[in-house]
């Protein structure tokens, strides 16, 4: 079997990750998001959470930064506007 991202014939075939659970064709829908559900909390447990410290420095850093291009894009629409101004009386 091609493994994800490997070529077979024309076409790459992504591999299926095996759930926790095989659903049964009797399932349903309900028994579907059933086993969307229970595989959701599996891999949420799976995740490496930063750190408070972390977390608090990149969105420190998120809020700089789009603060830093709001700046710089009002300054610019500012001098646009003002040649505009200057332009047509």
């Amino acid at each position: 079997m091609a493994q994800r991202g490997e070529k077979t014939g024309d076409r790459a075939q992504p591999t299926k990750a095996p759930s926790s659970a095989p659903i049964t064709p009797s399932a349903g829908w309900a028994g579907k998001v059933g086993q969307f559900f229970t595989d959701v909390r599996s891999e949420a447990r799976k995740v490496t959470w930063p750190q408070r410290k972390e977390a608090v420095a990149g969105t420190i850093g998120v809020v700089v930064i789009c603060a830093v291009i709001t700046l710089v894009l009002g300054l610019f629409d500012f001098a646009l506007a003002e040649a505009v101004k200057r332009v047509l009386p």
